[in-house]
């Protein structure tokens, strides 16, 4: 409860807020000032500003460590003034959440990165073990395996017209010419 000196004096201070238009306002029976007196002033102790924030005085106290809040005194006490500590607060709020979104990009990019140095050695181990085979061996196996079917293919002509003799020449070009032409179809699917 303020007594009637102290209103008197509060109502002589400038304030950032605007007091209504009979001053202090009468609340049960007693007279009180709407908001505290040092708010009305523009500056808070270090408690009233770690409530008004809503972290913790010590972490006020890093803050003001670290640059991002400065304090300022009045009758002899320490304390933050309003609302330029307020915006110095957002203003370092703001900065932390951009760093915040790097430091994510950053951290993505370290587990992708991880991620394919740990697939790179299980790739190795796999190819230690033998359960990998490299690529040319594959294409150097395939490639002989496809010229055995192709020139067992070309030579079905040849034989057949040897076991069949009533095959007329002809008869015999046709049947190389459809197994050429299949596969040359197949030749070009691949």
């Amino acid at each position: 409860m303020l007594l009637d000196d102290e209103i008197d004096l509060l109502a002589t201070l400038p304030s950032p807020i605007s007091a209504p238009p009979g001053g202090l306002e009468e609340v049960s029976g007693t007279m009180e000032p709407s908001a505290p007196a040092t708010v009305l002033e523009g500056w808070i102790s270090e408690a009233e500003f770690s409530a008004l924030i809503g972290v913790t005085s010590r972490r006020v106290r890093d803050l003001v460590r670290d640059g991002v809040l400065h304090k300022t005194t009045r009758n002899r006490r320490l304390g933050f003034v309003l609302p330029d500590q307020v915006q110095a607060y957002c203003k370092h709020l703001r900065e932390r959440a951009v760093a915040q979104g790097q430091t994510d990009d950053l951290k993505i990019e370290r587990v992708r990165k991880e991620r394919a140095a740990a697939e790179k050695i299980e790739l190795q181990n796999a190819a230690l073990r033998g359960e990998m085979v490299s690529v040319n061996a594959v294409k150097q196996e395939w490639g002989g395996i496809i010229r055995d079917v192709r020139a067992g293919m070309l030579a079905v002509s040849a034989r057949v017209g040897a076991v069949l003799p009533t095959l007329t020449p002809h008869d015999i070009s046709v049947i190389d010419h459809e197994i050429r032409s299949a596969l040359e179809g197949m030749a070009d699917d691949c």
